[in-house]
Order: structure tokens, then sequence, then C-alpha cells
């Protein structure tokens, strides 16, 4: 008897300011400045291993907790544990500037092991005034615990426009609980699921003549419950989507979630009540990148070096470098099946960032793809054909 399959999509969409994490400078007060390092809260999948505390049950010793020493570090940690009324002596607090303005629906937060009681958050202009204050209630904020990096995630969700200036100050804890936060985005996750989907396809291009660079392409409908997204709406989700914002689709097929890709906004429409969104991979990205080149490379220059310089400007990082970094919004790597240090002569035009790097690869005789992780890769056809 043949197998039935049953399959459904869903795609996270990732409704945040695309460049504030980039651009934010933190700061904080009343924290433990040896154990907290903010350039980790906006790091991409970022990790954190348990560790002993003088918390009530963080100081086992059964080897399941790694010892807190001077290297363990953290994105922030308070100085002081709360009181056994749950406020601080001195409340600590997480400060992010801008220098210019930012609106989000939002804020994602990652704490570690446990999570505050209150949160008081105040946003403020580019020019220094008071834009608004609100407080939050975490517990009522908490959407999910991931085991693997032991991080609770907390939505605070509040839609600001035009904010330069961010003060995350916690004034209640669990008594006895330091803050400890391992993330944090300028936005929210929202889920969207075949509960309000209606259509959807995913495309991914094939090009036989080496004319053009193959992309993918995601578009889908879903229905809004809320009204959130209308245009009519003063004060809907409208007002803080953004061209680039992440989409993670996944098909489940009998209750095994399947990647399909990462996907960037690209357009959205909304004619009653329903709303159709357009996304691309990261190779469509590269339509918008103009490539400023056009050196004449008479001694030659490597595909490694080539690559870089076309990618590099655009916020690319090439996997297994020594100049990896994690932290960039996008992530390529030049498979063991291609000669990175094979020269290349000639020039390279001024173009698109796609075009340019399209002559690359027929150059080298190599293709790219972006895979299920939204990682550009680069090999040789003979790698992936058995």
């Amino acid at each position: 008897m043949d197998e039935i399959l049953n399959s459904s999509f869903k795609c996270t969409y990732i409704l945040a300011d695309v460049t504030a994490v980039s651009s934010a400078n933190f700061t904080t007060k009343n924290s433990d400045s040896v154990h907290t390092d903010t350039t980790l809260l906006t790091k991409n999948n970022s990790f954190f291993s348990k560790v002993q505390t003088t918390e009530h049950n963080f100081s086992v010793l059964d080897g399941s907790l790694k010892t807190m020493d001077d290297q363990t570090t953290m994105g922030f940690i308070s100085s002081e544990q709360a009181g056994e009324d749950g406020t601080f002596k001195n409340a600590p607090s997480l400060t992010a500037v801008f220098n210019e303005n930012h609106s989000s629906v939002g804020f994602t937060i990652g704490f570690i092991e446990r999570y505050p009681i209150e949160c008081e958050v105040t946003w403020y202009r580019l020019n220094g005034l008071l834009l608004y204050k609100k407080v939050f209630n975490i517990n009522s904020c908490i959407t999910g615990y991931n085991p693997d990096t032991g991080a609770y995630t907390a939505n605070l969700i509040w839609p600001i426009e035009n904010y330069a200036k961010v003060i995350f100050k916690f004034t209640k804890a669990v008594p006895g609980s330091y803050i400890k936060i391992n993330s944090i985005l300028f936005g929210i996750n929202e889920l969207l699921d075949e509960k309000v989907i209606s259509s959807g396809k995913l495309i991914s291009e094939i090009d036989r003549t080496g004319s053009t660079l193959p992309i993918s392409t995601l578009s889908f409908d879903f229905i809004d419950l809320n009204d959130t997204y209308n245009f009519g709406n003063s004060t809907g989700i409208h007002l803080y989507l953004q061209p680039g914002q992440l989409l993670y689709p996944v098909e489940t097929i009998n209750d095994e979630d399947v990647k399909l890709g990462v996907f960037y906004l690209k357009t959205f429409s909304v004619s009653e009540g329903k709303i159709t969104i357009s996304a691309q991979n990261v190779i469509g990205l590269l339509d918008n990148y103009k490539y400023k080149g056009s050196e004449v490379y008479i001694n030659g220059i490597t595909l490694t070096d080539l690559l870089s310089g076309l990618l590099t400007p655009f916020g690319f990082s090439e996997i297994g470098s020594s100049t990896y970094d994690s932290t960039a919004p996008y992530k390529y790597k030049i498979d063991d099946s291609v000669d990175g240090k094979s020269l290349l002569y000639g020039t390279l035009k001024p173009q698109t960032g796609r075009n340019a790097l399209k002559e690359i690869l027929l150059a080298t005789q190599t293709i790219a793809y972006s895979d299920e992780n939204g990682i550009l890769n680069i090999l040789k056809p003979s790698s992936i054909i058995k």
C-alpha cells in the first residue's frame, strides 16, 4: 500500500529593522564588566553554555554546568542578583544608541535560563527628546524556550517609529537571580502557517545558456485576520515592513520539517484582507548591488581574492577563511572542488553584483546556489553530479 504523505507549509517572518542590528552601539549600567560582552548580543545563532553561578540550582556539582571563569562571557549579565522582594539595589540596564532613526514593531530578547519579571523600556528621538516609555510584564511576553541555547525568547511588542535610542531597564526579577541575556533583535518573529496562508509557490530558476545567474523566488498569500497589514490602519504592521527582511519557509511532511531556504522580502501588497508576499534568495539580492570594479588584472588575481572583492562590500563573509565573521548578514563558501588559488586575468567591468558573479562563474566553470541555510555555495558541477 502506498504511503500517504501529509504536507503543510509555514513561514517564519523576521519582522525586524534590517539595519538596526549592525548599527547599534550598546552600553550598560550595573552589569558584570568581566562577563558581559555586548558584541555577542547580535551574533547570529548565539550559543551559550550553561555555567555555575550562585543562583539557586545553578551551583550543582554533577558536571552538567561549566565553571564560570574570567573567559566566560555572555551578551549581558547584571552585577548583582535581585533581592528577596525581586528588586535591585541598582537596577541593571542595557542601552542601544543609533546615529539614525529606526522603527520596529517590538523587540525579541533571549534571556538565559531565567527571565526577569519586569522590564521598563524607554525610547528617545534622535534629538534626545523622550519618545515613549512602557513597562513590560516579561512573563506574558515569553514565546518559547530553546534547550540548545538555554534561552527563553521574549517578544516585547510595542510598535514605535523613528527612535534613535532605547533603554532596557530591568526593575524586577526572581529573587536571587541575575539578569542574563544572550541575544536581542530589533523586531519580532511572526509565524505564518496553514491557518492563515491560502496559497503559495517557490520557483527555482534553471538556465542552460549561461545568460543569467538563476535565483529562487518565494511568493505566498495569507489572510490578514486582524487588519494589521492594511495600509488604512494608521498603526498597522505595514509601517515596519522593509525590503530585505528575512523569511524562513518550511514544508512539513508527515510531521517532519524540511527547510526550503532563506529568503528576503522584495515586495508586498494588500487587497481586500489578503496579503501577498514576494521574496527572493540571496543571489537575487545581488541585483541591488552595483559592482564598481573595472581594474585590469595584468598579473592575475586568485578566484578567492576576486570573490572576496566582489562579495565582501555587499556584506558577505567567507566561511572557513581567516577573516570569517559569523555576524555577517550573508555568508558564502568555496567548495573543496574549486581551486581558489587559480589565477584569472583580464577585467571585471562595473555591473550588478549578480552579473559580476555570473561572469566569474563562467570564467572558472563553477556554479553557485543558495542552500537551505541561505549560504551561497561556489562549487564545480562535478561535485554534485555523481
